[in-house]
């Protein structure tokens, strides 16, 4: 009996294979659809919480694309300005050369709104300054983990997980 070899043969081998080729394939869809939600929630809390809200129309401009898979990477993109681009940064980045002439030289809290000449921390007090920034530091506290699950719930309801 000593040196016999000892034979099987796995059954299912080749459905398993397949399953697990179209989990590589699938999982990045998850994941991207999963990044969209965070950066979707990203931009909502910041037009809540941060963005400076004189006339509104900073806060209107907030968007988070659709991500694209390129290779490995997933990239998702969020931004706020559209036409209003230098005025978007020129908040966000304050003080930046981007700023308005007005606002050299003074605090956040001495900036008065153009139209209202209301102060610029309005209502909770962190509005201003790295808008997009703040929430998005914010939220990456457990974000790998609340992607992780999603993908996991998403391959579980597609029969992947059994």
């Amino acid at each position: 009996m000593a040196g016999s070899p000892i034979e099987f043969k796995l059954k299912g081998a080749d459905a398993m294979v397949r399953r697990l080729n179209k989990l590589g394939r699938d999982v990045p869809r998850y994941a991207a659809g999963a990044l969209f939600l965070e950066s979707s929630a990203i931009v909502r809390d910041a037009k809540e919480s941060y963005v400076p809200r004189d006339q509104g129309v900073l806060a209107g401009t907030g968007t988070a694309d659709l991500p694209r898979i390129e290779g490995k990477d997933i990239i998702a993109e969020m931004f706020f300005g559209g036409p209003s681009s230098p005025y978007a940064v020129a908040i966000h980045e304050f003080p930046s050369d981007l700023s308005p002439r007005s606002w050299r030289g003074k605090a956040v809290g001495e900036i008065r709104s153009v139209r209202g000449r209301k102060p610029w921390s309005l209502g909770t007090g962190q509005r201003g300054p790295k808008y997009l920034e703040r929430p998005m530091r914010a939220a990456m506290r457990g974000m790998v983990g609340r992607i992780e699950a999603r993908v996991a719930a998403q391959i579980e309801s597609s029969g992947g997980g059994a």
